[in-house]
């Protein structure tokens, strides 16, 4: 299993990459529309003492805090996949679990270079320094012989 983390996942969406994948779903119009809007009509403004600049328009991230974000993210997320069918990506807001099975380990360094590509495309990058590894395995059961307690 490898944990992978992209760094500032929210932070660095863009807005026009997350409303070209949520066209691909079916979604009632007011819905699509209500979330273009809200992130079309968001602002920033830097303030360095009594000094404050223009505001400006933000075109990427979502709102951590909100019930939206991590939904947002998800679907920012769901063309993510794996190039082998018997790895599995797990996918909970901005955590990502690669899951590759003993017999493809000499899949995992194409599939971590896929999971790379596709994060550039997405604007995402993903942080090796911050991601982990940790093999999983089942242990064996032992066999017990217990004698008979009365004879």
């Amino acid at each position: 299993m490898i944990a992978l983390d992209f760094s500032k996942a929210l932070d660095t969406v863009r807005h026009f990459i997350l409303l070209s994948k949520l066209a691909n779903f079916t979604f009632p119009d007011y819905l699509n529309n209500w979330i273009a809007h809200n992130l079309s009509s968001r602002q920033h403004q830097t303030k360095i003492n009594d000094n404050k600049s223009s505001m400006l328009p933000i075109n990427a991230s979502i709102i951590q805090g909100s019930a939206a974000g991590p939904v947002e993210y998800v679907f920012t997320a769901s063309d993510l996949s794996t190039l082998l069918p018997t790895n599995l990506l797990c996918k909970y807001a901005d955590d990502t679990y690669l899951f590759v099975p003993a017999i493809n380990t000499p899949s995992i360094p194409k599939e971590l270079q896929h999971i790379s590509d596709w994060a550039s495309t997405t604007n995402l990058k993903l942080n090796n320094a911050k991601s982990q590894e940790m093999i999983v395995r089942r242990l064996r059961k032992k066999r017990q012989f217990i004698g008979h307690l009365f004879q």
